[in-house]
C-alpha cells in the first residue's frame, strides 16, 4: 500500500505529500485496473497510516488523503446468486 504510494508520487516527508499528490496516487491505482472498492481500501489505509502519523507527532499538518472521492462501484460487477438447481447438480 505504502510502497504504491512511494511508486506514484515519490518518497517524501510526510508534510511533503500534497493533495495533488493524494489525487495522483489514486489516479495511479486506477490506472493499475484496481476495481473501485480495491482503491477505496488503500486509499483508506494510506489516510489512516497518514493520520495516526500526524497524530502521534502532534503535527500541524492537513492530512492529503481526507475527503478524497474515489467510485467505490468502479470495474465492480455485480455477482448473481448460484441457482440451487446448478448447485445439486454441482453436488451429484
Amino acid at each position: 500500500m505504502c510502497a504504491y504510494l512511494v511508486e506514484a508520487c515519490g518518497a517524501k516527508g510526510l508534510a511533503d505529500y500534497s493533495r495533488a499528490d493524494a489525487l495522483k496516487y489514486r489516479d495511479y491505482l486506477i490506472a493499475k485496473a484496481m476495481a473501485g472498492s480495491c482503491v477505496s481500501r488503500v486509499i483508506s489505509s494510506v489516510r489512516a497510516v497518514m493520520s495516526f502519523a500526524i497524530s502521534e507527532y502532534a503535527l500541524d499538518l492537513k492530512n492529503p488523503f481526507v475527503s478524497m472521492y474515489d467510485d467505490r462501484l468502479a470495474g465492480v460487477s455485480q455477482r448473481l446468486p448460484t441457482p440451487i438447481e446448478d448447485i445439486f447438480t454441482l453436488h451429484q
